[in-house]
């Protein structure tokens, strides 16, 4: 994949319990930054998930994704869950 930048790292990939999605994280800016891409293995991109932490897991199924935002510290302090192919509102679980 281009992704228009002459930086590009990845953070964590993981497949999903079902084995046929993948979400990896993906820095492209070099600031520890990362953006979630989930896909079908095997096919185009589906959903993003913009300045997040690297780490990420898959719920018990395909549905559900958890991850970390930063504060202005650029410190993880917040877990969010997000709904893959559901609606855009992510719902923060928990905040340190």
């Amino acid at each position: 994949n281009n992704t228009g930048s002459s930086f590009t790292s990845i953070g964590t990939y993981e497949p999903s319990p079902s084995q046929t999605m993948l979400a990896y994280t993906v820095d492209k800016k070099g600031f520890e930054t990362y953006d979630i891409v989930v896909q079908p293995i095997g096919g185009a991109p589906v959903e993003e998930i913009k300045e997040v932490d690297s780490s990420l897991c898959w719920g018990k199924d395909d549905k559900h994704l958890y991850y970390l935002k930063f504060d202005e510290q650029h410190r993880p302090y917040q877990v969010w869950r997000h709904t893959v192919g559901g609606s855009t509102d992510d719902e923060m679980l928990y905040q340190e």
